[in-house]
């Protein structure tokens, strides 16, 4: 019985993949990967999407095609399949292609509010900021009252020094949650590593008009000025 069970065994070994493949070429390596992934899931089109931005960084633009027909084919009217077809599109540095799969997405999928939001930041990452802006103010529209969306974008500006833009946004949303204190705290304490200290004060003032009595958020503003002090807190990217 324990040779039969060794035996069985033998098959689920032999799929598992050899140390050495890592040794390989990186981008030999994306498709290699990207490979043994489809071959287990074939079907799902957000997979498939990913996938195909592996095959298309790995330089299998023929391959990387098939991924994105065959992600598509699979679910038309899902908009986050486009979004992510159009992110490898961007990743690759191939706009004109990233810029179709985005109108594909919000043909496909009009009212995706969150979708939107999450492309219009991919577009900030990669520096299409009036593009960006554009996406948003669509998904802004489909839901006025979503604080999360808008706040996720503010961050997102100001992740890329978009200082002017993230001002806005804080602007537009904070009125939406009134008394959270913990986001404005960690979007004056990132303006204020990134050298921004008028903003950051700004936003340490509204922090504290959000819940003057609250005490963990003075503790956490003692800890944030502590941490100031530290040579290496601006220092991270």
């Amino acid at each position: 019985m324990r040779l039969l069970i060794l035996c069985l065994g033998l098959p689920l070994l032999a799929q598992q993949p050899a140390a050495s493949i890592f040794k390989d070429d990186p981008k030999t390596v994306m498709t290699l990967c990207a490979d043994r992934a489809r071959a287990i899931n074939p079907k799902d089109s957000r997979l498939l999407a990913e996938y195909g931005r592996a095959y298309l960084l790995g330089g299998q633009r023929d391959k990387a095609l098939a991924a994105f027909e065959a992600a598509v084919i699979s679910d038309r009217k899902d908009g986050e399949t486009h979004r992510l077809i159009a992110c490898a599109w961007f990743s690759a540095g191939q706009p004109k292609e990233g810029f179709a799969a985005l109108k594909a997405m919000q043909e496909a999928d009009p009212k995706a509010r969150n979708v939107f939001k999450h492309a219009a930041i991919n577009l900030l990452d990669h520096g299409y900021r009036d593009e960006a802006i554009a996406l948003m103010d669509t998904s802004w529209r489909l839901d006025m009252k979503d604080y999360h969306n808008g706040k996720d974008f503010a961050f997102a500006a100001l992740r890329n020094h978009q200082w002017d833009l993230a001002a806005q946004w804080m602007d537009r949303v904070h009125g939406l949650e009134p008394n959270d204190w913990k986001d404005r705290l960690a979007f004056a304490s990132e303006a204020l590593r990134l050298g921004q200290r008028d903003l950051g004060l700004l936003w340490l003032d509204r922090t504290v008009q959000a819940r003057p009595k609250e005490e963990r958020m003075w503790n956490e503003l003692a800890l944030l000025f502590a941490e100031m002090g530290n040579p290496a807190w601006a220092a991270h990217p």
